[in-house]
């Protein structure tokens, strides 16, 4: 399922989201790497909750949908980021099958984009 909703996700085309989407796998290998191998791309974040930072983006939540079941409580630390399943606070999925929403944050990215909001 994680192979189908990937294939068929369309990407935000906002600014900080463009922004995320060309540093991403530089700044974090390590993240992306660990996405991939839970069936996640690392370029279509479900959700990310942004705000500038003076030449920066500050992005205080990643959030990844996963389809299948998580134990209770995971954590796992990269590259000094938590990586956490979020339960509550995120858009909703309208997903039937069994899936949960991998979330991490807080990390910083310069603005290349350019333009202001």
């Amino acid at each position: 399922l994680n192979l189908k909703y990937y294939k068929d996700y369309v990407s935000c085309n906002c600014e900080a989201c463009q922004n995320y989407y060309l540093q991403i796998k530089e700044v974090y290998p390590d993240i992306c790497e660990f996405l991939k191998n839970v069936g996640v791309d690392p370029l279509k974040p479900f959700e990310l909750i942004w705000d500038e930072e003076g030449d920066s983006f500050v992005y205080f939540g990643c959030q990844y949908l996963v389809y299948g079941q998580i134990e209770e409580n995971y954590k796992e630390i990269i590259d000094g980021i938590e990586i956490t399943q979020n339960k509550y606070f995120h858009p909703s999925t309208g997903i039937e099958e069994e899936h949960f929403i991998l979330d991490f944050g807080t990390i910083k990215l310069k603005n290349i984009i350019g333009g202001k909001n």
